[in-house]
């Protein structure tokens, strides 16, 4: 798998087919963030574009930028007498 990381955001890229093009998603958060680039070597740069964009926007509009949340709850099992 394919994983950036920056500023606590992580993000995962994958090869659109259909566009010829590289995109990035940003893992585990509710606000949709994604992005893309033509160029392997713009890849990452333009991962930081998109969470630094979406940090100033929040911040702009007086919003808590969401972070990244479990993908699990923790469960205990407790087996009946």
């Amino acid at each position: 798998m394919n994983i950036l990381e920056y500023k606590g955001y992580r993000a995962i890229v994958e090869f659109d087919a259909e566009n010829y093009k590289l995109k990035g998603t940003v893992m585990r958060i509710r606000d949709g963030i994604h992005f893309y680039s033509d160029n392997l070597m713009t890849i990452e740069e333009e991962f930081h574009n998109a969470i630094d964009l979406y940090l100033k926007r929040c911040e702009e509009k007086g919003i808590k930028p969401e972070k990244e949340y479990a993908d699990h709850k923790r469960f205990e099992c407790v087996p009946r007498a």
